[in-house]
């Protein structure tokens, strides 16, 4: 097993290492979520939100069906994944100036108010 080799930290490790991960993918979504939340109009905004939201479910059965091309070589996994991760991360970063748009958003977040005639 990968995690008993020598210089290796452990489980231990390899689960803090994961935690922070985590940590950076959530940050990620919400500053994704909320800013598309912001620039939607706002009669598309829950619309917005489902699709960003979706999008960030959807990713967890993507890497399921990539460690499961890789099988039990968990270090061609490892590898395999983190080279996506850093395509990814270039392409966002080289894309990002050509995505921002400003507002067309007159609420954060909430619709007008409708008073009954």
């Amino acid at each position: 097993l990968m995690l008993q080799k020598d210089g290796c930290g452990g489980v231990s490790t390899l689960a803090f290492w994961y935690f922070l991960v985590q940590q950076g993918s959530v940050a990620i979504f919400q500053a994704g979520l909320f800013s598309n939340i912001a620039h939607a109009p706002p009669k598309l905004q829950g619309v917005i939100t489902g699709i960003v939201s979706s999008g960030y479910g959807l990713s967890a059965a993507f890497v399921t069906l990539l460690f499961s091309l890789f099988g039990d070589d968990l270090e061609r996994y490892f590898k395999g994944t983190g080279l996506l991760f850093c395509i990814t991360a270039v392409g966002a970063a080289i894309l990002m100036p050509f995505l921002h748009v400003r507002s067309r958003s007159t609420n954060y977040g909430r619709l007008p108010e409708v008073t009954p005639k």
